[in-house]
């Protein structure tokens, strides 16, 4: 939750904004494939990733998706793990592998 508002990537790849008072949706837009990720905010950015391992930088915006930056890893990966933020780096792990993401 961010202020009044609810973001969350579903299930089936859906991006969708809420109204914490209402449940009225706002918006919603397909992303991605499955995900089971949750989604983490990280100073002002919302850090989500799918099951074939694509992490998406959104910027939270009420009034449509605003995607920032998409990173993929391997398609041939799989992963229902949440990404985990420590000093700096982001860490995510697929089924074969632990990746470690720092900005340059």
């Amino acid at each position: 939750m961010i202020g009044e508002h609810i973001f969350q990537l579903d299930e089936p790849g859906i991006m969708v904004c809420l109204e914490v008072d209402t449940g009225k949706k706002l918006w919603q837009e397909r992303m991605s494939v499955k995900s089971w990720s949750s989604m983490n905010l990280i100073g002002e950015l919302l850090y989500v990733s799918d099951t074939i391992g694509t992490t998406f930088i959104i910027e939270p915006n009420t009034t449509g998706l605003k995607l920032l930056h998409t990173n993929q890893v391997d398609k041939r990966q799989h992963t229902n793990s949440s990404l985990a933020f420590a000093k700096g780096v982001v860490y995510q792990r697929t089924d074969d592998f632990l990746y470690a993401f720092e900005k340059e």
